[in-house]
């Protein structure tokens, strides 16, 4: 088995463990957008993700989807607006 395969399997043991012990999924999902991802692979994500299960999504939704990027970068503060500093 390829190194992606065992990766991607075990990704998914560990979300199944998180599950196991009570995590929600929105918790998981939220952790790895506002925590690991940047902003502009998040949001590429989610218009995938979105456009997956809804079906494609006209320009108006896309740019709503889009927001402000000055809301999210790559300085001191998290995406909930906490500093990292104290």
């Amino acid at each position: 088995m390829s190194s992606l395969f065992n990766n991607r399997k075990s990704a998914y043991d560990i979300l199944e463990e998180l599950r196991e012990m009570g995590i929600a999924d929105e918790a998981i999902l939220d952790y790895i957008i506002c925590n690991n991802l940047t902003h502009a692979v998040a949001h590429q994500l989610m218009v995938e993700t979105r456009e997956e299960f809804l079906g494609d999504a006209d320009e108006d939704d896309v740019s709503e989807l889009q927001g402000d990027e000055s809301d999210f970068g790559d300085d001191d503060e998290d995406d909930f607006g906490d500093s990292d500093e104290d």
